[in-house]
């Protein structure tokens, strides 16, 4: 066994790689083609890609089309076929690419039912970093594209993204730059159309107009490796053109663009790396600024919010989030070792706050976090924050006068995901923010009048001129000397 340091992102990772001879290409093609049968989509992705040497590939295909399956597949393939390769999958969490590919093992097994193929051809499995190092050098990495600021300095051989609607568009951007670090990097999207016209359809477009690119397109039908799945897609058909959402059935199972769910309760939200909202917070004037922790209490699930507010005479408050965590299930952790995380965390920031206290407001549907824990504001019991809430929330972030870390990646995904006819309580991220924003909204402080007389003569202001005296104000603005100033 041997051991070598390889620079990935920015961080270097030191790993392990046998010196033993990899398998060869035959032998590893014949254990990878006793996994599974593919059905007719999958076929016509990897003669794409390993016959026609197509370098881009776009894969429109509908849930339970087992596009994951298509992305384990190759990479695996690629990875062992090749000397040295690194292959990331990106999904639009690490948490739910974890999920996807990590918890069941399927990645790490090639989508077996057992270890062989784990036990043949891996070296070593990196549960940090979730990476698999295969015996010839090459790895996979899983990565989240939400979590991450910036893409920039990975130099892939080949890039795969999964669930591409929901990945970050910046980020997908950032990545295709790398792409010319390689001669042969290649690279696949796939995922399942979104509810109004995204970066989904502009890449589909793009892909389709390389001479080296192709797009595919399959409904959830084409998965026949499943006998059952076709009976359950004719129950789901009726079922949701009887409740009169067609639109979820075109979309989701048919692969079709649909948008007549296009309208969505809250925007795109815009994530910027952590270091710069932190430093924007520490030149501000502490006296101005206020530090709230919002947690949100259901029966399966906890959300904590640590955000500052920012409150200014003459404009709206503003709100920087700082990082969010949610937890999937109450019993997971007691709620004194909850408080005791939360305050461990609050006195991080601590520095930049003049007094350091922290103001903590809470929803809890099961009544019991406040009973065990002391010091928290309960949020108002007439349901306000879900009607009022969610409109000052929307106007915060229309108008830019909110500002979300990338240690807050969920709130991405949420909002754009969360339609009108959904459970607000569905999306914890959005919740907990709600019920901070209700609480502590605060409009200027100056009436309209006032703000209108301020602001006559800002324009002068930022041409770098001095406005008239009081004296001087009514009527037009008139050009005057410097003397007349007092």
């Amino acid at each position: 066994m041997a051991f070598f340091k390889r620079k990935d992102n920015g961080t270097t990772i030191k790993v392990s790689v046998d010196t033993k001879l990899p398998e060869s290409k035959n032998s590893f093609l014949e254990d990878w083609n006793k996994i599974l049968v593919p059905h007719e989509g999958q076929k016509e992705m990897e003669h794409a890609f390993f016959t026609l040497n197509k370098k881009y590939i776009f894969n429109r295909r509908g849930r339970k089309g087992a596009k994951s399956t298509d992305n384990i597949r190759i990479a695996w393939r690629y990875a062992n076929e090749n000397r040295g390769k690194v292959i990331y999958i990106c999904c639009p969490q690490i948490v739910q690419g974890a999920e996807i590919y990590w918890d069941e093992k399927r990645l790490q097994r090639c989508d077996a039912e057992d270890d062989h193929m784990t036990e043949k051809y891996v070296s070593n499995i990196d549960k940090k970093n979730y990476i698999i190092t295969f015996n010839n050098g090459s790895f996979i990495r899983l990565v989240g594209t939400w979590t991450e600021t910036r893409s920039r300095g990975m130099q892939p051989d080949l890039m795969i993204f999964d669930e591409v609607a929901d990945c970050r568009s910046e980020y997908i951007e950032a990545a295709d730059g790398n792409m010319a670090a390689k001669p042969d990097a290649r690279w696949i999207m796939s995922g399942t159309p979104p509810k109004k016209y995204t970066h989904f359809h502009e890449w589909e477009k793009r892909i389709a107009s390389r001479d080296d690119g192709i797009c595919f397109k399959h409904s959830s039908y084409i998965n026949t490796a499943l006998p059952h799945l076709k009976d359950w897609l004719d129950k789901k058909k009726v079922e949701l053109i009887a409740a009169g959402r067609e639109d979820i059935w075109r979309r989701e199972y048919l692969a079709e663009d649909d948008f007549s769910s296009e309208e969505r309760l809250l925007p795109d939200a815009t994530i910027q790396d952590f270091s710069d909202i932190w430093g924007k917070i520490i030149l501000k004037d502490s006296m101005r600024l206020t530090c709230v922790v919002s947690v949100l209490v259901t029966e399966f699930k906890i959300c904590i919010v640590w955000a500052v507010i920012e409150r200014n005479r003459y404009e709206p408050m503003k709100i920087y989030i700082l990082e969010s965590q949610n937890i999937k299930k109450v019993w997971n952790i007691s709620f004194y070792k909850l408080n005791e995380m939360i305050e461990e965390k609050c006195s991080r920031y601590k520095p930049f706050h003049s007094n350091g206290h922290w103001n903590k407001v809470i929803w809890d549907e099961t009544e019991s976090f406040t009973d065990v824990v002391q010091g928290w504001q309960k949020s108002r019991k007439d349901f306000k924050w879900k009607l009022r809430g969610i409109p000052l929330l929307k106007e915060l972030m229309l108008n830019e006068h909110i500002l979300f870390s990338n240690q807050t990646p969920e709130i991405g995904i949420e909002c754009q995901n969360y339609l009108r006819d959904e459970d607000i309580l569905d999306y914890p991220t959005v919740s907990s923010l709600c019920v901070l924003t209700n609480e502590y909204y605060q409009a200027p402080l100056l009436s309209k009048k006032e703000k209108e007389h301020w602001d006559k003569y800002q324009p002068l202001r930022e041409a770098g001129l001095i406005p008239p005296p009081l004296s001087q104000r009514i009527g037009r603005v008139s050009l005057f000397r410097k003397g007349d100033l007092k």
